[in-house]
């Protein structure tokens, strides 16, 4: 529901035949599907090491998703909120990398001026920020 119907899509996965299926049948011919083998090297060079690389930091950077842990998510509303938090820490606090430091993600979209601190964060209402 939220692409736009008169632009093209491009969804990159690896040649899992479920993930063919799951966009012909979520995006109804609204996206074209380019599938890598999931042989490939998994260099910067790979089309997917983006996202294998943030999910790889994704799962490391929340408890809740560390396997033979006593702090897995026994409830999915507390996993969505702890989610939360990662993405905005991922996005607002933490530089995107060593190359360009004091620079986040949000700062290279164009979204924020300046980094928030984690104290911010944490302190950052959206109810009232809106």
């Amino acid at each position: 529901e939220l692409v736009n119907p008169q632009a093209g899509v491009l969804i990159t996965s690896d040649q899992k035949p479920l993930y063919a299926r799951l966009v012909r049948d979520i995006f109804a011919g609204r996206a074209m599907h380019s599938r890598i083998s999931g042989r490939r090297r998994r260099t910067i060079e790979n089309p997917l090491f983006p996202i294998n690389h943030c999910l790889a930091m994704l799962r490391d950077g929340l408890s809740r998703l560390v396997r033979k842990n006593w702090a897995h998510a026994k409830l999915a509303e507390r996993l969505e909120r702890h989610l939360w938090i990662w993405i905005c820490y991922r996005n607002y606090v933490r530089w995107r990398t060593n190359n360009t430091p004091g620079e986040t993600a949000a700062m290279a979209f164009g979204v924020e001026q300046r980094p928030w601190s984690v104290e911010g964060l944490l302190r950052w209402n959206p109810l009232v920020a809106f």
